[in-house]
């Protein structure tokens, strides 16, 4: 289904990225998409890593330090579930997408595959930890944020 403002629509996107999607919804408590972008989006956010988009392979590294913040903060539950939410129209709407990591997969490499904005946020499973990945000017944030 190609229409962005459809759940399926992101669902394909999270396979297309070598996510595995799961048929669960996001647990009661967890903040919203939308209070996690007010989060990693307003003038005050601080990135935890940043990795100049002009540096030789950077999306790479964007991709290495994004899963290294997220695994020193317990993103993952044990086996390896978590919540993902894409940048694009329609993507607040669709809300958190049930995924479970899959090593080897580079979020923001398939991304920019796509000529498409490498940002996407990830929640863990207890809705206290976020990371996300934003591209600000010629750089690429690594943004963590404690809703504890």
């Amino acid at each position: 289904m190609n229409d962005p403002t459809s759940r399926e629509f992101w669902l394909g996107r999270a396979i297309d990225m070598g996510l595995t999607t799961l048929d669960e919804s996001a647990p009661e408590g967890v903040p919203s998409v939308s209070q996690a972008l007010l989060s990693v989006t307003n003038v005050e956010v601080r990135p935890a890593k940043v990795i100049s988009s002009d540096s030789p392979g950077a999306l790479d590294e964007a991709d290495r330090q994004w899963l290294a913040t997220a695994r020193s903060h317990s993103l993952f539950t044990e086996d390896g579930k978590f919540l993902i939410a894409l940048s694009g129209p329609g993507a607040v709407g669709a809300g958190w997408i049930c995924v479970k990591w899959v090593d080897g997969v580079k979020i923001s490499s398939r991304l920019s595959h796509r000529k498409e904005n490498v940002d996407f946020m990830a929640m863990s499973f207890d809705g206290q930890s976020l990371c996300a990945v934003t591209e600000e000017d010629s750089e690429y944030w690594i943004v963590f944020h404690d809703f504890s």
